[in-house]
């Protein structure tokens, strides 16, 4: 992937246009599983698309995101948004990612644009 790995990442995956269906090993059994309907994918850890963000400046946000699933996540957004359009409800309006990368502690989090129903910064 564009990220180091050699390999695609789980960001770049989401967020391919051309994908509607993932693929995820769910309890021993691989299952395709329709983007529109993940509300986030959590990853334990810092991945490479977190450090290659950071290393090309990119901008924190502090955050309390509710999700139509009644689920809660608070941490921080780390988008790559020019300074001029750098805040909050800047990158939430912007076009591209359908995933939005979300930090917690201790874990990664791919957030889907479309499970936001509140953004308390």
């Amino acid at each position: 992937g564009s990220y180091g790995s050699g390999r695609e990442s789980v960001g770049e995956r989401q967020n391919d246009p051309d994908t509607v269906f993932l693929a995820c090993k769910v309890e021993q059994q691989v299952q395709l599983v329709n983007l529109a309907w993940i509300s986030y994918i959590q990853v334990s850890g810092t991945l490479p698309e977190v450090e290659y963000r950071e290393q090309v400046g990119a901008t924190r946000h502090a955050a309390r995101l509710l999700l139509r699933n009644g689920d809660e996540l608070i941490g921080e957004f780390l988008s790559l948004m020019p300074s001029s359009r750098a805040r909050v409800s800047d990158m939430l309006n912007a076009p591209g990612e359908r995933f939005l990368l979300f930090l917690i502690p201790g874990a990664t989090c791919y957030v889907n644009r479309d499970a936001v129903e509140r953004v308390c910064v």
